[in-house]
């Protein structure tokens, strides 16, 4: 008995600490989020948003940004006013927290957008919303990421049930009835695997074989000699670059012959560049081509970005002009800068102008409404499959809760 008194005290003093320190931290995220307000209130001049994303990421997502600063700043929005963008370097997933208090903890930032992959923007998400500044996420498609429903949370690219479902079409109608899934499993692939099964299985596909492997693995031939001995029509690699690239040029190098399919994270011109001519006859779904012929406003930004950089946009850079201008038009209709007024405008509001389409979004933040396609490398390059096109739908509550089921029920035994 003696010895329970001092330590129901040590608890009792532990647990009005952790309450102390709660109590802090929100006072503190509502104090930055009222200066935030403050400044949209008073602040006649500028307006600051914060990109973040990789500098040493190859895609052209920060000429997308740039390209669309530049265009919204020939006419100014309301008044005048300029976007004037600060650029923050997401160097690894280690350093994407300290990013996004930095950004918090300055309440000039009206928004933010940027975070490359899912993992990093859900999470920031979180940061973002307690200290009240606008997030849009333009590459990051975990459905978890707007399934909080977080007010101050979109993204501009579809949800991850999107393109699984585009693929699975696709692939049925292909005859890819019997599909190898190979995936890493550190992130939310898993996830985009039993996706594509969920949405292949009343179209009669089945997996002939589900395997998984960490970030930190190279070698990929043990896993890619049980897949070359399974009966599969074609094979479906879930994963980012550079690493899908290797799994790839392996999977080719071990002689296997059948079609290989992709998610959007391998949307991109540096698939040839790493893979070479092993990428041929890989399928990606997309929402973006800027060669193939899509709408005249498609095209036009398509020959625009290329007279100003040299190159034709891929899929990121599209994204990332996407994500500047409808937030310069939802900024331009309200005559706000305020975060949350700016968001539900976007919320409830639309349509707003894309790259190619008119596009609005559900109260979760989603994008309604866009075309997705399916496109397949061909000597080089990427070339539209006809017949391959969906519309993406709202997703309600219970299709959120739906993909956490899939991701908690369905993860396979097998690793490297």
């Amino acid at each position: 008995m003696k010895r329970t008194a001092p330590m129901l005290a040590i608890l009792a003093a532990v647990a009005a600490a952790i309450g102390y320190y709660s109590y802090g931290q929100n006072n503190l995220y509502q104090r930055y989020a009222e200066m935030r307000v403050d400044w949209a209130e008073t602040s006649d001049g500028p307006i600051d948003i914060a990109i973040v994303w990789p500098f040493a990421d190859k895609t052209h997502f920060l000429d997308g940004v740039q390209f669309a600063v530049d265009d919204v700043n020939v006419k100014g929005i309301f008044g005048g006013r300029r976007l004037v963008p600060t650029y923050f370097n997401e160097e690894n997933p280690d350093t994407s927290a300290d990013v996004a208090e930095k950004i918090g903890r300055t309440p000039r930032f009206m928004a933010v957008i940027g975070h490359v992959a899912s993992e990093t923007a859900i999470s920031a998400s979180v940061t973002y919303e307690y200290f009240g500044i606008l997030f849009i996420a333009p590459f990051a498609s975990d459905p978890s990421l707007t399934s909080h429903r977080f007010q101050h949370v979109l993204r501009v690219i579809p949800p991850a049930q999107e393109s699984c479902r585009c693929l699975a079409l696709f692939a049925a109608r292909a005859g890819f009835k019997k599909v190898g899934i190979l995936f890493n499993r550190d992130g939310y692939k898993g996830l985009y695997a039993a996706m594509f099964l969920y949405f292949g299985d009343p179209e009669g596909i089945k997996a002939s074989f589900v395997s998984s492997y960490g970030s930190e693995c190279r070698d990929f031939r043990p896993l890619l000699a049980d897949a070359r001995s399974t009966d599969m029509d074609a094979m479906l690699v879930l994963d980012s670059l550079p690493l899908a690239a290797k799994v790839i040029k392996q999977a080719r190098q071990m002689g296997i012959t059948q079609p290989l399919m992709g998610g959007h994270e391998i949307d991109s011109p540096n698939l040839w560049r790493l893979a070479g001519a092993a990428a041929d006859g890989t399928y990606v779904p997309t929402i973006f081509d800027p060669t193939a012929g899509g709408s005249d406003l498609e095209m036009g930004f398509s020959r625009r970005f290329r007279t100003r950089f040299g190159h034709y946009p891929d899929l990121a850079a599209s994204l990332g002009y996407e994500a500047v201008s409808v937030y310069a038009q939802a900024v331009e209709r309200t005559h706000s800068t305020m975060p949350l007024v700016v968001a539900t405008t976007l919320y409830h509001e639309g349509p707003f102008h894309g790259v190619g389409e008119d596009m609005s979004f559900t109260a979760y933040g989603d994008p309604v409404g866009r075309e997705i396609f399916v496109k397949v490398v061909k000597r080089g390059h990427f070339e539209i499959v006809p017949g391959s096109e969906t519309r993406t739908v709202p997703w309600e509550p219970e299709s959120q809760t739906q993909s956490a089921v899939l991701r908690d029920s369905t993860q396979p035994d097998e690793g490297d």
